[in-house]
């Protein structure tokens, strides 16, 4: 996170020194075949300068830095092999997606196909965020 601190700084700054700057924000497109939801709209998410900000503040992160953090320790478990652990895409797990019933059905059928998917896993994170 500290890279991308320093990076996203950068940027600011030069942002700065424009005439007309205009306001910074990182897109994050998620990869196929790692057991996010990677259609429309869920494909592509952005990342603002204060969502990092608010990480190195110990304020309460948006639900889009959770996601990228998850799909971040997804990738790795991966890339390395880990066994026993799987993490599910937070993106249907918000309060406000749950009030609604055909938003609920969408998120259980992506519930129910991720834990049939880890069924022989040890460890499953289910991030969920209360609005």
């Amino acid at each position: 996170m500290r890279s991308v601190h320093d990076t996203v700084l950068h940027v600011e700054k030069e942002l700065l020194k424009m005439k007309s700057p205009t306001y910074s924000v990182h897109v994050v497109k998620v990869p196929k075949g790692m057991g996010f939801v990677d259609i429309n709209p869920a494909e592509v998410f952005f990342i603002r300068f204060d969502d990092i900000f608010n990480v190195f503040h110990l304020r309460r992160l948006h639900h889009t830095v959770v996601r990228l953090v998850a799909l971040s320790l997804a990738h790795q478990i991966i890339r390395e092999e880990t066994p026993g652990v799987a993490i599910m895409d937070p993106f249907y797990m918000l309060e406000s997606v749950m009030r609604s019933l055909g938003d609920r059905v969408i998120a259980k059928k992506q519930i129910e196909e991720f834990l049939v998917a880890n069924k022989h896993k040890e460890i499953i994170l289910m991030p969920y965020f209360r609005e």
